[in-house]
């Protein structure tokens, strides 16, 4: 047999250990260039609040931050790191670096997965794991203590079962509803956004299931189980707070931060010296109120914000980052994000697979939700949709490349 043939034949039969192995020596290469700046950034933003966290609870001190309670930012994510930082301590960034490769390796099977179970395809799922593998953004991310990795990682996770058990929607199956309310209710812990999604999945269930009675009573399942994975965390803020603070306290500080035209007056310099504090839950309750306020008073401001979010949230460009990040973003944007959703509507006019029902139900949740919140740049907010819809996008690329070989 000739050189050529063997080494076809061996990248047909490991290819996707190969793809593992690429993912591996990529993210290596973002940490020998991101490293130094995320471990000097190591309790500075959000990546400083998570590692606080996640340091407290490590050594049994409680969900804190400079020893005061906090409920600032969801808790599934400080609870995994600091479960990693006890196994690796006191080698805290290597232990981080192991923790966010492993999720990345699992991120990358499930969209190779996901791709052969929807397209039934194993060139498609292979070329969604290397459009995640080239997304500058997604590496860059997990070379910092941001929970992007882990929150990306649980949202496939969930697509991958749902789409794997598409056909028992139809019927009623207690364990199927009892997976998804634990999976609804872990990435609920993880990003309060997913509450929204939780709402709107029935929607997806009345329209795939014939039997009206059968979607409703999954649904109260799905919602049961959901409802408690996260009662202990809303029973702990309550004891704490002594209010009803449903996954984190800061929905009303992110509102004012990005509306601020809708407040009356300026109180950035109250919310910096209250973050942390137990006072920061009833003041960011009462932002909250004032922010409902503003909405119906204010109409033509919020709509303003509003498209202004929208394009930064869809578009190629926005956020104080370097030029060579912005271009890299760019590029990932054009060549894959903007294909992945013009191939997914096309699926979805023309190939009516059952499944895309949801996906383009977490498309219109992501759409209103996040630009109504959206602080600045729009490249964490945007990033778990380009990876999940990566395998849209790697779809386009193996028909276009069918079409051209043709010709």
């Amino acid at each position: 047999m000739k050189f050529r043939e063997k080494a076809g034949t061996f990248f047909a039969n490991h290819s996707l250990l190969i793809l593992l192995f690429i993912t591996i020596i990529v993210r290596f290469l973002f940490l020998w260039h991101f490293s130094p700046i995320a471990q000097q950034l190591w309790f500075d933003s959000d990546q400083g609040i998570y590692n606080g966290i996640a340091l407290s609870l490590s050594q049994f001190s409680g969900f804190r931050i400079g020893g005061v309670p906090t409920a600032f930012v969801p808790p599934l994510y400080p609870f995994v790191l600091a479960i990693v930082y006890f196994l690796f301590k006191p080698n805290y960034y290597m232990a981080l670096i192991i923790f966010q490769l492993i999720l990345s390796l699992g991120t990358v099977y499930l969209i190779y997965e996901l791709g052969q179970i929807i397209f039934k395809s194993r060139q498609i799922g292979l070329l969604a794991g290397y459009l995640v593998v080239a997304n500058f953004s997604y590496n860059f991310v997990a070379c910092f203590a941001w929970m992007e990795t882990l929150y990306i990682f649980m949202l496939v996770l969930f697509f991958y079962y749902l789409c794997s058990q598409i056909g028992k929607i139809k019927t009623f199956n207690l364990k199927w509803d009892l997976i998804l309310g634990t999976l609804f209710g872990l990435i609920i812990l993880c990003r309060s956004v997913f509450l929204a999604y939780l709402a709107a999945f029935i929607i997806g269930l009345l329209y795939l299931c014939k039997n009206f009675y059968v979607a409703i009573s999954q649904y109260l399942i799905i919602l049961a189980v959901a409802c408690l994975i996260f009662m202990p965390w809303i029973v702990r803020n309550y004891i704490v707070f002594e209010r009803f603070i449903p996954v984190n306290a800061e929905m009303g500080y992110v509102f004012y931060s990005g509306n601020k035209n809708l407040y009356s007056s300026n109180q950035d310099k109250k919310l910096n010296t209250l973050i942390h504090t137990k006072e920061f839950a009833q003041a960011d309750g009462q932002l909250a109120k004032e922010g409902v306020k503003g909405i119906f008073s204010q109409p033509a401001k919020l709509l303003n914000n509003f498209a202004s979010k929208s394009f930064s949230f869809w578009g190629p460009l926005g956020g104080n980052i370097s030029l060579r990040h912005q271009i890299a973003k760019t590029l990932i944007y054009l060549f894959v994000f903007l294909p992945s959703i013009i191939y997914f509507i096309y699926c979805l006019l023309f190939k009516g697979k059952r499944e895309y029902v949801f996906f383009l139900l977490l498309l219109i949740v992501f759409g209103l939700v996040y630009p109504c919140f959206m602080v600045d740049d729009a490249l964490r907010y945007r990033l778990p949709l380009e990876i999940l819809f990566s395998i849209f996008g790697a779809a386009f690329y193996y028909n276009l490349f069918r079409v051209v070989l043709k010709r």
